[in-house]
This record gives structure tokens, C-alpha cells and sequence, in this order.
């Protein structure tokens, strides 16, 4: 089975400015927590649900894919 991740409903952001810094710290999260995920062992993966091999997908994508 595939990690499913949940998420908020996107809003729409009028400021160019902001929504950079949306992009940005949305992009910076994902490489944080992906990192994260990598460095778990297979005996805490099983203990949150997540099979080993989907967490190594997950943490293999580029930042900028959700």
C-alpha cells in the first residue's frame, strides 16, 4: 500500500510575495520531513504503519513533489 499523506485544502494566496514564501516553506517541509523519514529503521516504520519500502520511495522524491 502507498504512504498516503493528508493535507489542508489549499487557499488561494493573492500576494506574489506570500505565495513565494508559501512555495518555499511547503518545499522546505517536505525535504525536512523526507530526511526525517529516511533516517527511521524499519522497526519504527512498522510501528507508525509504514512499510519500509514506500518510506524509501517517499524519501527518495525531490522536494518539489508532493
Amino acid at each position: 500500500m502507498p504512504l498516503q499523506t493528508k493535507t489542508l485544502p489549499l487557499r488561494r494566496i493573492e500576494n506574489p510575495a506570500a505565495r513565494l514564501f508559501a512555495a518555499i516553506s511547503t518545499a522546505l517541509a517536505r525535504r525536512r520531513d523526507r530526511a526525517l523519514l529516511a533516517r527511521l529503521d524499519s522497526h519504527l516504520l512498522r510501528d507508525i504503519g509504514i512499510d519500509p519500502e514506500d518510506a524509501k520511495a517517499e524519501a527518495a522524491k525531490p522536494f518539489w513533489r508532493p
